[in-house]
């Protein structure tokens, strides 16, 4: 997988652009009013989010596969701490106050993405804040691809996709 992401950074550069998510946005009034001062960003690819949450004046970490990403990544924002490695096994000595997991999720079949929640929960503080974002069962292309497993769909070779629903 760490090739798939290196080729896409190395041939498409900052390719969400340099503005900050909706999410991000939204997430940092949360992150305010609940006086978070240290995120972990997991998956931060360069840093766009990163860069938003260290203008506001927190302090990031983030954890990124792709060594293309660091080193786009450390051009875009210096003071991001860049750390490599995967999201499903990495293990870090601090734990934070806040998580932001921003478009990884979908990416990760069944058993990983129960692997990958673990590890957000064991690099979060008792009672911090977890923010994940999910692709919808409502979105133009649910059911594009190879039916893998349950709302999971193979988009590209060795690119998964699951799709979620709200649970009641």
């Amino acid at each position: 997988m760490d090739n798939y992401w290196n080729n896409r950074f190395v041939n498409e550069k900052l390719m969400w652009g340099t503005e900050p998510s909706n999410i991000a946005i939204e997430s940092e009034k949360v992150f305010k009013e609940n006086s978070v001062k240290n995120i972990l960003i997991m998956g931060i690819g360069y840093g766009r989010n990163g860069k938003y949450f260290i203008n506001k004046g927190y302090n990031v970490d983030g954890v990124e596969l792709s060594g293309e990403a660091i080193d786009l990544g450390k051009k875009f924002c210096s003071r991001i701490n860049f750390i490599n490695g995967s999201v499903l096994d990495i293990k870090l000595a601090k734990r934070y106050e806040a998580i932001f997991c921003y478009s990884i999720l979908h990416l990760f079949r069944e058993n990983d993405r129960k692997k990958l929640l673990e590890n957000y929960v064991k690099h979060c503080i008792d009672n911090g804040i977890l923010v994940i974002s999910c692709c919808s069962t409502k979105d133009k292309t649910f059911g594009i691809g190879n039916k893998i497993e349950e709302n999971t769909y193979e988009i590209k070779q060795g690119k998964y996709c699951i799709f979620t629903t709200k649970k009641k």
